[in-house]
């Protein structure tokens, strides 16, 4: 368990530092579920709240033209750029490790017994 503060008024707290051992853990269990409780209420608002605002943002985007068709397209377009720009950085990646490897005096011969041995 963690400790946390909590704001009360004094004769509350007063009355409580007053209690025995074992009356304080049993009012701590008792808070601890009503506050656990509580934070999910307002977990499950958030997310009622952004819900309504995807919906709402779905209706707007659907009023101005925008389908389920046509927002797979544009992120299908989106994905094949960000997949060429990957191969792309990759080629040369691999272009530049061939280029250091061969200045270092790796040629495609030597690799090939290499790869070879390995066999």
């Amino acid at each position: 368990m963690e400790q946390i503060t909590i704001n009360l008024p004094k004769e509350i707290a007063l009355r409580y530092n007053s209690i025995s051992e074992e009356d304080r853990e049993n009012i701590e269990q008792k808070l601890t579920k009503i506050i656990n409780l509580e934070l999910e209420n307002v977990r499950q608002k958030s997310n009622d709240k952004l819900s309504e605002l995807m919906d709402e943002i779905s209706m707007k985007a659907q009023a101005r033209g925008l389908t389920p068709e046509i927002l797979i397209n544009i992120l299908n377009e989106a994905l094949d750029e960000k997949r060429q720009q990957a191969s792309l950085k990759l080629s040369a990646t691999m272009d530049k490790a061939s280029d250091e490897a061969e200045a270092n005096g790796l040629t495609p011969e030597i690799l090939e017994s290499i790869l070879a041995e390995d066999e």
